[in-house]
């Protein structure tokens, strides 16, 4: 064989040894959860394409709208902040803000994100929010909820109408609250309708700001906590056994 061609050869046979390990590595990646993938949606926002996951952390994010839907997806706006991050990490997405504070190294001074960051998501196990705002959307369809698992520390939690459906009915399923350390929990539509909502408060406040409908509803709180509710929804209040 010339030289020439053993060359050629050995070449080809270095290209193909390097995509082989390359397609390894990143499916390997993959099914642990350490890689996503980003999908261009023009001039505005970025789409990106997770794993299935069970679990969600968010921290230092003022702006985070959860979607009830059927793929793992975020969609997130371009040129967000350098200190912007998210990973996931075996069954659990992270998302986070700055979390090393600014100049006065004071926790407290972090910096927040105020770009909005929306969660596609189906039905998670437990959805953890510290000090961000998050807002959650029902789905259009009453025969397609599901169960919503949330922890708040230091966080508000606002129920809202799909952007694109202002005037339209929301159904949301069982949703099941732990609110602590001065987090608030509201709504914010009239059409929001909960088969069972259960809240747990720990100086923290409810409102439900004379809005909504609840067919079963729980609240628990402590000395320090506040909760407001129109005589429509106190006259719900009832026993709901707990779902961890």
């Amino acid at each position: 064989m010339k030289t020439s061609n053993k060359i050629l050869l050995a070449t080809l046979i270095l290209i193909m040894l390097v995509m082989a390990v390359t397609h390894f590595g990143l499916t390997s990646k993959f099914k642990k959860g350490e890689y996503t993938t980003t999908i261009d949606r023009g001039p505005g926002k970025d789409t990106i394409a997770i794993k299935p996951i069970r679990f969600v952390k968010i921290k230092n994010l003022d702006n985070v709208i959860l979607v009830p839907a059927y793929a793992y997806r975020l969609e997130v706006e371009k040129n967000m902040p350098s200190y912007f991050k998210y990973s996931v990490s075996g069954d659990t997405l992270f998302v986070s803000g700055d979390t090393t504070g600014v100049a006065s190294h004071n926790m407290d001074d972090r910096r927040k994100i105020y770009q909005e960051v929306s969660l596609h998501l189906p039905q998670m196990k437990l959805i953890e929010v510290e000090n961000s705002s998050l807002g959650v959307t029902g789905k259009n369809d009453s025969t397609q909820v599901g169960i919503i698992r949330l922890s708040l520390i230091e966080s508000r939690l606002s129920f809202n109408n799909h952007f694109h459906l202002n005037d339209s009915a929301e159904y949301l399923g069982d949703v099941f609250i732990t609110a602590k350390k001065h987090s608030e929990i509201e709504f914010s539509a009239t059409t929001l309708n909960f088969k069972t909502l259960a809240c747990r408060l720990d100086n923290s406040v409810f409102r439900d700001n004379e809005m909504g409908n609840i067919q079963k509803f729980m609240v628990t709180a402590d000395d320090s906590s506040k909760v407001q509710m129109s005589g429509k929804n106190y006259k719900k209040l009832t026993v709901v056994p707990w779902q961890d």
